[in-house]
């Protein structure tokens, strides 16, 4: 879709003059960026199959802390003291994040409090 966009719009009208002009370290900084973002989108696919869709997430969003904190260090236009403080607030929302127990771990689909409740009582929930 962003192939055709870019299409309509004319950005490809003289892109082989464009590339003929580019000097050798821009063609070696574009090929790094594209092979540094392929493996990017590899090592995403490898570590959504590695963990929940929450936690996937989650890291995604805590790992936003460091780039708004490079942001912020390298370059004079960067978040505003509020944006940085979101940021912040989010960073802290992702420590307290726990993973929730799975379906099958609770006895026979019973609510997993209560199977903790008597499990700490010393009540056997599979007598009747």
């Amino acid at each position: 879709p962003m192939f055709l966009l870019g299409y309509m719009n004319g950005d490809y009208d003289d892109i082989n003059t464009r590339l003929e002009e580019l000097p050798a370290n821009g063609a070696m900084i574009l090929l790094f960026s594209c092979i540094v973002g392929t493996l990017i989108g590899y090592t995403g696919w490898l570590c959504r199959g590695m963990v929940s869709a929450t936690t996937y997430t989650l890291v995604g969003v805590v790992n936003k802390f460091l780039t708004v904190l490079l942001n912020a260090v390298i370059w004079d236009k960067h978040s505003s003291p509020f944006g940085i403080f979101a940021v912040c607030v989010c960073l802290l929302s992702g420590t307290l994040y726990q993973q929730s127990p799975r379906r099958d771990e609770a006895r026979k689909g019973q609510p997993v409090v209560i199977t903790q409740l008597a499990e700490s009582s010393g009540v056997d929930l599979e007598k009747k």
